[in-house]
């Protein structure tokens, strides 16, 4: 088995004492004893083609593509992963059990676990996005917060641009909107709500640069960066690509994604 444990706060430690793979963000190793192989997934996790290439598919017209490497062990090895001095979170998932999490606050995941994408209905209010990731159980992933992370359990009300996970059912937006922040933001126009007592939420002191721009000033809450989480422009690419055809038939076309 591979067994995740948490180190310093900013490390994963993967101690594996059998040959079963554990998936991680690409790039992300920083070191490792005993004899361990990393292979890039170009289609990502699956034993199934077809099953590989929808699910690549769906993380690329919806942004939630990370790029993973299979970690193999040759022998018993412990390997240690950490990224951008960002602190772990170390969560272990029941059979069935689901977390949703952004693709780039994902570290690692072990080989049991189902990796997909999820679409959100409260997306559009922030840059949490349209979609989001999904991991489920059984087996241990490990996400990335940016500072010491928080977690309450429902009912509760979350920052949507400082969320980073939850588990349970989707939460539903609630607004707050009156004159003041009509015409010049003030306080907090808008949350995520949670109201089942399974949803446990981690956020983070950090939030991202977001939300929509409801000030007559035009200083209420307009992104700096804004980028379209629901179809980027490398899956517009590979969408048309893939609606035209392609000359080189299915090769072809996963070349195309691939490449995108």
């Amino acid at each position: 088995m591979a067994l995740f444990e948490r180190v310093n706060e900013l490390y994963l430690k993967v101690t594996f004492d059998d040959e079963r793979i554990v998936h991680a963000k690409r790039g992300s190793m920083v070191g490792f004893q005993g004899d361990i192989k990393f292979d890039a997934e170009l289609l990502g996790p699956g034993q199934n083609v077809i099953g590989q290439v929808t699910r690549q598919l769906a993380r690329r017209f919806t942004g939630e593509n990370l790029p993973l490497m299979a970690c193999r062990p040759r022998s018993e090895s412990v390997v240690y992963f950490a990224d951008m001095g960002q602190h772990v979170v170390v969560i272990d998932l029941a059979p069935g059990e689901r977390i949703a999490v952004e693709s780039e606050s994902i570290l690692a995941f072990t080989e049991s676990c189902k990796y997909g994408v999820m679409f959100l209905a409260t997306g559009v209010i922030s840059q949490k996005g349209l979609a989001t990731s999904t991991i489920e159980g059984p087996g241990q992933a490990a996400i990335l917060v940016n500072g010491n992370p928080m977690i309450l359990t429902g009912p509760c009300n979350v920052d949507p641009d400082a969320m980073v996970a939850f588990t349970g059912p989707q939460p539903t937006l609630s607004i707050d909107l009156n004159l003041k922040s009509i015409i010049r933001r003030s306080g907090e126009s808008y949350s995520l709500k949670f109201t089942s007592p399974s949803n446990n939420v981690i956020f983070q002191p950090v939030e991202r640069t977001s939300g929509i721009d409801i000030g007559m000033d035009g200083s209420g809450g307009r992104p700096q960066e804004q980028e379209n989480r629901l179809f980027r422009q490398d899956g517009n690419e590979a969408f048309n690509r893939l609606r035209q055809g392609s000359s080189n038939g299915l090769g072809g076309i996963l070349r195309d994604i691939i490449n995108s």
